[in-house]
Formats: structure tokens, sequence, C-alpha cells
């Protein structure tokens, strides 16, 4: 089991690395094209991307998670998987250049007509990648998952800058969407060693028919919620009000990579190995959910607290009115960040079948909220999305207590220092803010009253969970070890 955890952890620090280095390069090429375009670009690719991200989810069709669930794998089974994937890409990808003018013509917008099929083309690359990065994760070789990421996105930030300060508008973004899938795709392939392989023998899926079919409603359920609100604002309020909304959906879409999904590849991983060891099941859950409201709530409120200063400098000042839907989004996903963990470990326990029920609610409760809200202006796009948000969580604590057996004091126990921090940064800026009303016009006091909620946040957390304190000794004591000694 020692050699379990050595691989665990090595999967953990790449996974962490693959989201901060590769999101953090993301979010440096989205600032620097942000600062060329206009928020109707942006809103405008936002419409297209919105199919993009339903197709990729049918593409995957929840052959990924049951790729890495399998305790034995054969070829014709992977070729399956790969034929079935690209196979649905590639029909997409067709069927955008038959429905372009027809969606073009609905949202008033005739640049969709050819948009469609340049993101469909990304699409279709994405998919035929995702069984050797099913299989990547499988090993747990995060390492090489990191080496793609990287690459694609670096290729991608470059080719979709050169061409925003050219002066190609939304023709940047969709060339930054293609050339990351299509570099990504093939650096994929070629850490994983194997290449497309197309198979007609697909009757080696029906054993996990069921667990992708339920798989694929989840996330497609899921997923439209997230665009769903896209949709809505786009063809009731414009592009422009859509790209300031979708601003938002970006920064907290990139910082939930970040803080959540290496949680959610390295978890998934892990937790399967488990299944039969409910002890080590429940005690390996905990651990995760701790780290993750370490990690989680006070990166989003840090995050939000950070924009709120330095929106109009970081972004241009073209985009100061997406403020309201920044601190909306970012604030209630201080509550996403760990309700992820939870979701995941519904996957790992075989309960697809749950996580599509709440899915279910979920979008029933957005529904009704996006009904009465609506009418009210784009901003309640926001408030229907952070209330589905909120009302999920709950309700995954109530199958995992359920399934798992605990207690809700020891799940609030390994939230609680997570949370503590969280609060103990927004409340240091509010007073420092307050005391110094300065702080709005100078950059440098800005950057002060930020630095010492960051740090009021740290202390919480090197003294409310000894579990962050005795990693940190560990890291401390592996760094000093490798030091040069003086003899």
């Amino acid at each position: 089991m020692s050699r379990l955890n050595t691989s665990v952890t090595s999967a953990s620090l790449w996974s962490f690395a693959n989201s901060i280095g590769t999101r953090g390069l993301s979010f440096v090429f989205f600032i620097l094209l942000s600062r060329e375009l206009a928020p109707s670009a942006l809103g405008l690719m936002a419409l297209a991307l919105s199919v993009s991200f339903l197709v990729d989810t049918l593409c995957e069709a929840g052959l990924s998670d049951a790729l890495v669930r399998q305790t034995e794998l054969s070829e014709s089974f992977i070729n399956a998987v790969t034929t079935i994937q690209g196979g649905i890409g590639m029909l997409f990808l067709l069927l955008s250049f038959v429905l372009g003018a027809p969606i073009a013509h609905a949202f008033h917008e005739p640049l969709l007509t050819y948009l469609l099929p340049a993101v469909m083309t990304a699409s279709l690359c994405s998919a035929l990648a995702l069984t050797p990065l099913a299989m990547l994760k499988r090993s747990m070789k995060f390492r090489e998952i990191t080496i793609r990421n990287f690459g694609g996105t670096f290729i991608g930030g470059v080719v979709g800058y050169l061409m925003a300060r050219n002066g190609y508008g939304v023709w940047s973004l969709v060339a930054l969407q293609v050339a990351n899938a299509l570099t990504a795709a093939i650096i994929c392939y070629m850490v994983a060693g194997r290449w497309p392989k197309p198979s007609l023998n697909l009757s080696v899926l029906a054993p996990v028919a069921a667990f992708a079919w339920r798989m694929t409603g989840t996330k497609l359920l899921e997923n439209s919620l997230s665009r769903l609100d896209q949709f809505l604002v786009g063809s009731v309020f414009g592009v422009h009000a859509l790209g300031l909304y979708a601003l938002a959906g970006k920064l907290c879409e990139t910082l939930f990579s970040v803080a959540c999904m290496p949680f959610a590849d390295v978890f998934l991983s892990k937790l399967t190995k488990y299944i039969g060891d409910r002890a080590q099941f429940i005690q390996q859950f905990f651990t995760f959910i701790h780290f993750a409201a370490l990690i989680g709530p006070i990166t989003f409120a840090m995050a939000a607290l950070f924009l709120n200063a330095f929106l109009g400098d970081l972004f241009g000042q073209q985009w100061r009115d997406a403020a309201p839907y920044i601190w909306i989004m970012l604030g209630f996903a201080t509550v996403q960040s760990v309700a992820y963990v939870n979701s995941v470990a519904l996957v790992a326990l075989g309960l697809a079948k749950v996580r599509l029920n709440m899915a279910i609610i979920s979008i029933v409760m957005w529904a009704i909220t996006i009904g009465i809200l609506f009418s009210h202006g784009p901003l309640m796009a926001a408030v229907a999305w952070a209330c589905r948000v909120s009302i999920i969580f709950p309700v995954q604590i109530v199958f995992l207590k359920k399934e798992l057996e605990f207690s809700l004091a020891t799940y609030w126990a390994a939230m609680q220092a997570g949370w503590l921090a969280a609060g103990a940064s927004v409340a240091c800026y509010a007073a420092t803010t307050l005391a110094l009303p300065w702080t709005g016009h100078s950059l440098i006091a800005r950057a002060l009253a930020l630095s010492i909620s960051g740090a009021a946040g740290a202390l919480v957390i090197w003294y409310a969970s000894p579990i962050a304190r005795s990693k940190l000794n560990q890291l401390l004591g592996v760094a000093m070890a490798r030091l040069p000694t003086s003899r």
C-alpha cells in the first residue's frame, strides 16, 4: 500500500501542476486576448462554444469514466471506445455544416454559420484524444497529461493572441480553440504510445452500457444547465451582455479547474482501489473533503476580492460591468468546490443513477428560478446559477450519508478549517478597506489589503488544520534534506 500512496502523492502533485500551470497559462492568454477584444466578440464565441460544450459531453458518452473504472481491459474494448467517441465527433462536425445557417438565423448572428463548423472541428480533435487520455488517468500518469495540456494551451494561446493583435476579432478565439485541441490530441497520442484504431466490434461495451448511459445523461443535464443560461442571455439581451456574463463564467471555470479538478482526477483513480475496503474508502473520502475545503473556498474568496480590486486594470475598462456577475458566481463557487468532490465519490461508488437523479432535481430548480427571475435582467441568470449550486450540495450529502453512514458533525469537521480561512480572508479585507478608504485609489494599497487578507487565511489554515501542517512539514523536510550540507 506504501507504493500506492507514493504513486498517489506523485499523481496529486502532477495533477496540481497540470491545473495550476495549464490553467494559469490559459488565464494569462485570456487576459491578453480580452484586452484586444470587445465583449461582443467573447459573447459570440460563447454561443458557439455552448454548442460544442454539449457535443463534447456526447462524444465522451460516459465511456471514459467506464474505462478508468474497469478492472481488466482488452484491446477490443479500448478500440470500441475510440470508435464510439470519434464517430460521434465526426457526426456532429457534419451536422454543423447543415445546421449552422439555421442556428445563425435564429440568433441573428450570420458569423455563427462559419463559427459552428470551426468549433466542431476542435470537438472532433478532442473526441479522438479521449481514449488515450482516459488510459493515462487510469495509470495515474499525470505527468504525461500535464505535458499534453500545457503544450496544447501554449500553442493555442500563441496562435489566438497573434491573430487578435492583427485584428481578426472573434476568429482569434476560434483559432485558439482549434489549435489547442489539435495540438493536445497529437501530444496525447504521442505520450500514450497509441494511435486511433477503429473497431466494429461494439458488443464488448455491453457490460458498461448502463453505467455509460447514466453518466452521459447526468453530464448532459449538468452541462446543459451550465450553458443554457448563456443561450438565454445571448438570445434575449444580445452578445454584449453575454460577453460580460461569459467573462464571469470563464473566470469561475478557470479557478474551478485549478482548485477542484486535481482532486477529481486523482480522487476517482484512488477511490476505485478502495471499493472493497469501506473503512479505507471513508477515510480517503474525508481526507479529500478536507483538502478540497482548504483550497476551494479560500481560492474563490481571494479571487473575488482580487477581481473586485483589479478588474479594470487587468482586463480593461470595457469589462468593469462584469463585476456583479463575477461576485455572484465566485461566491457560490465556494460551495461547488466541495460539492464536486461529493459528485466524484458517487461515481467511484458506482452510484451513477443517484447522480443522474440529482441532476434532474438541479435542472428543475434551475428552470423554476430562471422562470421567476430572468425577466429582471441578465444578472438574474447568475443568481439562478448560484441557486442551483446551493441546492444540489445538501442533496449530495444526504445520499452520501446514507451510503457511507457518517455523521454530519464529522463532515463539518472535515470542512471547518477551510471555511474559517475563507471567512477570515473576507473579513480581514473588509476591515482593511473600511479602515483605509484610500485603498480604492492606490494600486499599492489595494495589493497590501489583499496580501493581509491572504495572510489571515493562511494563518487560520495553519492553526486549524493539523493535516496541512503535517504535509507542509513533510515538504519542508524533503526540501531541506536535498540542500547541500557544508563540511
